[in-house]
């Protein structure tokens, strides 16, 4: 709140009390990176707030002349979900709290109605791409699948895959091929036989 330099009184001072006399560390701050530098010493980091909780951790230094206390701004923790969800973006994450995947969808809104979460995949900040059966997490079948997220991970949710209608039907074109899709589905979404029913063949054809 007031950074500057402080003397160090006869009874001498400890890191917890500069950082009181100091008036304390802002919300944007990020305490579990503070930097503390002694003269003839390599910086090294200190966690405030293991201080905080406990003023005999004994990362609690007793300060000498010279000494600097640093504490950084935090730099946001994000996870990018993509595709099909109804907030797509970069989302930030509580940095108190585990987030998982369930959480991030939750945060970009939930999957659409043409997403698919079953072919879901995780990219992870180290380049490794994992498959993720998000369907199963989200319905609660798969709990040990609900993983934690990194800051830097991206999480992506592709379209359902479609399928063609082509012929004597009114309307022919391409659909989404929702879960349960069955031929009459895909005859009705295609408005329905534009000929006679009775002399109707139809042939499927699968890639």
């Amino acid at each position: 709140q007031t950074p500057g330099m402080f003397q160090i009184p006869e009874q001498g001072l400890r890191l917890h009390d500069a950082l009181a006399l100091a008036g304390g560390y802002l919300p944007s701050a990020d305490p579990s990176q503070a930097k503390f530098t002694r003269a003839g010493s390599d910086t090294t980091v200190v966690d405030l707030r293991r201080i905080a909780e406990d003023i005999n951790d004994p990362a609690n230094l007793r300060l000498v002349d010279g000494d600097a206390i640093l504490v950084p701004v935090a730099v946001p923790l994000t996870v990018a979900v993509l595709g099909q969800v109804n907030e797509p973006g970069v989302k930030t994450l509580n940095r108190d709290k585990v987030t998982r995947l369930s959480d991030a969808v939750g945060m970009a809104g939930g999957v659409t109605a043409v997403g698919d979460p079953s072919a879901a995949s995780l990219l992870r900040a180290d380049g490794t791409i994992l498959k993720v059966a998000l369907d199963r997490v989200l319905s609660g079948q798969q709990g040990a699948a609900d993983l934690a997220l990194a800051s830097g991970d991206t999480l992506f949710i592709p379209d359902l895959p479609d399928y063609t209608v082509l012929g004597t039907v009114q309307a022919p074109g391409r659909h989404t091929l929702m879960p349960g899709t069955r031929i009459s589905t895909a005859i009705a979404a295609s408005g329905g036989l534009s000929g006679d029913p009775r002399r109707a063949e139809a042939s499927i054809i699968r890639q």
